[in-house]
């Protein structure tokens, strides 16, 4: 009998420690062998330690990504710590891998009285396999009155060399010959060009263009002021996610270019190719777990956003909460390279935002703090997470406030957050 088979009969038979033993004293050995991970983390399950349980299953399906068990067992550990739609989405690559009728009737009836847990089942257990060889990717272009740019940024997207790509450019009313300049790009079959009768707002356009004209597994949104410089970047990017089935988004280095002094600098962070969603989210923005410069790098799955609402909130910074949901949605990936341009100009949105999204932002932070602790982040976790990020936002706010001269506005935005946070005053100063 092998001693992988000896640790399954101890579980088997509730032997908790000596199949504790045992897998402590194979480790090193089975490091690289995706039954031993599958083993161990039914182990965790059997003592209802869910989130080692997940981390270990995470291990095994990096190494097998047909590994059925694996991916029920970690659907089983999502359910207990309340992620049901990425439980559901997990359950459906189960079935699809597994070659067991029991399993797969018993996954066939999961879902029978919750259809939206149904759809996202069906679409891992019996959608086409070639999506997954190749998934469809959408680079999602909002625009406005910003045709200089534009343009690279379009060429930008139509030179990546994946193969099942598509480029939605939404036109936001623009009034500066937006439409004369996307005439030309009218020739290539993968871009679709949406000219909008009345403007929307930024934001509301990349909503709009994300939930009713895009049907990818995975989506891109790059500014119309921003734009891409590594060709196979969108390969680098699927090829990790399709690979590693609990991450969520992909993100990577890029370069800073301000406008106005034609001034360069770039990240450069070294990161861990995949780190743990909720570790990133608690942490986001300290010294292991960098900032994400815009959007214009992060490659993410379509689905697994949807089921919280992404790029719907009431705020002009849906960036932040596409970051921090897909962090509560799964893992995330980054590549070392730098892989886009992200324009600073006088133009841009950041530096024209009216201060009455600030109030609506702060809202929307508490919303995300409760989502959080239905995944499982515990609660005094959450209200130091709050005025951390409370704390950044408004520290970048109010300078932004002041460096385009609107001191009096920053002053009483500064005024308002503290009344209503008191503690904020420790970690957020205003300079006249």
């Amino acid at each position: 009998m092998t001693v992988l088979k000896r640790i399954e009969g101890f579980i088997v038979n509730n032997d908790i420690e000596q199949a504790l033993n045992l897998i402590i004293e194979i480790k090193q050995e089975f490091l690289n062998n995706a039954e031993y991970w599958n083993l161990r983390g039914v182990l965790c399950l059997k003592v209802e330690e869910y989130k080692s349980a997940a981390a270990c299953l995470k291990n095994a399906l990096s190494i097998d990504p047909e590994n059925a068990n694996a991916y029920y067992n970690y659907a089983y550990a999502l359910e207990n710590m309340r992620n049901e739609s990425d439980a559901a989405f997990h359950y459906g690559l189960a079935y699809r891998y597994s070659i067991e009728n029991d399993l797969k009737d018993e996954l066939l009836s999961l879902y029978d009285n919750q259809m939206e847990l149904k759809k996202i089942f069906n679409s891992t257990a019996f959608g086409s396999l070639n999506p997954f060889k190749t998934p469809s990717v959408s680079i999602i272009i909002p625009a406005y009155n910003q045709k200089a740019y534009l343009k690279e940024a379009v060429e930008s997207a139509l030179a990546q060399d994946y193969p099942n790509l598509e480029v939605i450019v939404g036109d936001d009313n623009s009034t500066d010959g937006t439409d004369e300049l996307m005439k030309e790009y009218l020739k290539y079959p993968n871009l679709k060009y949406i000219k909008r009768r009345e403007n929307l707002g930024a934001g509301n356009n990349s909503s709009d263009l994300f939930y009713n004209h895009c049907t990818s597994k995975y989506v891109m949104i790059l500014n119309h002021d921003d734009f891409l410089v590594k060709k196979d970047y969108i390969s680098q990017a699927i090829n990790l996610l399709t690979k590693n089935p609990t991450l969520s988004f992909v993100w990577a280095n890029c370069y800073v270019r301000q406008e106005e002094t034609q001034m360069f600098s770039e990240t450069s962070f070294n990161l861990p190719m995949i780190t743990d969603g909720l570790t990133y989210f608690v942490k986001y923005e300290t010294e292991d777990y960098k900032h994400i410069t815009g959007v214009l790098t992060t490659v993410f799955d379509r689905e697994k956003a949807m089921t919280l609402d992404c790029l719907k909130e009431e705020t002009k910074s849906k960036d932040l909460f596409l970051y921090l949901k897909l962090m509560l949605l799964g893992d995330v990936g980054f590549i070392k390279d730098k892989v886009s341009v992200y324009r600073v100009h006088r133009n841009s949105i950041s530096n024209n935002m009216p201060t009455e999204y600030d109030y609506t932002t702060i809202d929307e932070l508490e919303k995300l703090k409760e989502i959080a602790f239905k995944k499982g982040i515990n609660r005094l976790d959450l209200e130091n997470w709050l005025l951390i990020r409370l704390a950044k936002y408004f520290s970048w706010r109010l300078s932004t406030l002041k460096n385009t001269g609107k001191h009096e506005l920053a002053t009483n935005l500064f005024n308002d957050v503290v009344k209503r946070f008191p503690e904020l005053k420790v970690y957020i100063k205003i300079r006249e």
